[in-house]
C-alpha cells in the first residue's frame, strides 16, 4: 500500500531501471518512448516492484539500495554508490570528505542557538562513559531524544556515522551504538 502512495513518474523510473516491469505491460517498457499514467497504473508498478523485492532479492536482513544481491541480475554498480556498512541492527554510510563537509556546511545554516547548545551536549555526553549497561544506554538513549533532530543528524555526519534512514530514531540509535 506504502508504494502507491509514490509519485507515478518514481515508480516507473525505479521499474525500468531495476528491469521489474508490471507482468502486463513488458513491451512498453522494452521500447524508447516513456508509457502514459492511462497505459500503465500506480498499483501495477507497485506489485511489481514488490513482486520484484520478494523473488530477486536474496537478502535476509534489511534491504538497502544499492546494496543487494539479485538473482537474476548483478547489482547495481557505480561510483557514486556510498561506502555502506552495517553494524548488529543499524546500517550506516560513511561520507567522503566532501560529501561531510558540505553536509555539516548545509546543517549548520538552517540551525538555531539550541541547536548549537544541543550539538556540544551531545558531543559531551557521548565522550563520557556509559555506566550501569543497559540501564546506562537507556538513560543516553532517552537523553538523546530530548534533543532536537537537525543537532543528532549534525554529530552523526560529524562523527561520521549517518543511518542509511536519516529519521530521529534512527540517529538515536546509530549515536548509542557508536
Amino acid at each position: 500500500k506504502k508504494l502507491t502512495t509514490e509519485n507515478w513518474s518514481a515508480l516507473f523510473y525505479v521499474c525500468n531501471d531495476l528491469l521489474a516491469p508490471p507482468s502486463e505491460m513488458p513491451g512498453i517498457f522494452q521500447e524508447a518512448n516513456i508509457p502514459e499514467i492511462k497505459q500503465v497504473q500506480k498499483a501495477e508498478l507497485a506489485r511489481a516492484l514488490l513482486s520484484w523485492r520478494l523473488s530477486e532479492v536474496q537478502e535476509d536482513g534489511p534491504f538497502v539500495w544499492p546494496h543487494f544481491t539479485s538473482r537474476s541480475f548483478p547489482p547495481p554498480r557505480a561510483s557514486s554508490t556510498p561506502a555502506y556498512h552495517q553494524l548488529g541492527p543499524s546500517s550506516y554510510r560513511v561520507l567522503n570528505d566532501v560529501e561531510q563537509r558540505d553536509t555539516l556546511h548545509r546543517l549548520g545554516q538552517r540551525m538555531n542557538y539550541n541547536s548549537a547548545v544541543f550539538i556540544g551536549s551531545i558531543q559531551r555526553i557521548l565522550t563520557q562513559p556509559v555506566e550501569g549497561g543497559q540501564d546506562g544506554f537507556s538513560r543516553l538513549a532517552q537523553y538523546l531524544e530530548g534533543t532536537n533532530e537537525d543537532s543528532l543528524h549534525y554529530v552523526c555526519v560529524d562523527i561520521n556515522r549517518l543511518p542509511i534512514e536519516v529519521t530521529k530514531w534512527a540517529l538515536v540509535d546509530a549515536l548509542c551504538d557508536w
